[in-house]
């Protein structure tokens, strides 16, 4: 039986929380490792995924893991102090979809238990393409209470 595909995206995040406690988050990405070894996979100006482009040979199946990793982190608060950010908890809704996908396109989200990644297995069998948007949580230095944050980039699935 074939395994699942794997790609991991690394997300940077630079930004800074202004005055009246508003964030402001630029992200970069770049593609992690992949299997089976793929390119350009990754847009690393916009962060969209065409899973088009991952190399299909038959030891793997057409499902893939997709892991985002924050790898970079260049935030402040409104101190100027470093700021805390992590993917929203619980995992599932660290990341929402359009179109609402149907049946299980999208399952097994999870974690490391850092905050630091979010893991999912998209099926990749419905040859449809999805706007997604991540959302981070970010936390005031000190603070256990923090602000959700979108971020969006696209996810298009094996025409």
């Amino acid at each position: 039986m074939p395994q699942n595909m794997s790609l991991v995206v690394n997300v940077s995040l630079a930004g800074s929380q202004n005055q009246r406690g508003s964030w402001s988050l630029t992200p970069s990405y770049s593609q992690g490792p992949t299997m089976p070894p793929s390119s350009n996979v990754v847009d690393p100006a916009t962060g969209n995924i065409t899973l088009a482009n991952m190399a299909m040979t038959d030891d793997y199946a057409s499902a893939t893991e997709i892991t985002f990793v924050i790898t970079g982190l260049n935030v402040t608060d409104r101190s100027g102090r470093p700021a805390t950010v992590s993917f929203a908890s619980p995992r599932n809704e660290a990341i929402s979809l359009s179109p609402q996908p149907a049946g299980n396109e999208f399952s097994d989200f999870g974690d490391d238990g850092s905050g630091l990644e979010l893991t999912f297995l998209d099926a990749d069998d419905d040859h449809a393409d999805y706007s997604y948007w991540l959302t981070v949580t970010c936390f005031e230095n000190g603070s256990s209470t923090g602000t959700n944050v979108q971020l969006d980039p696209r996810l298009v699935n094996r025409p």
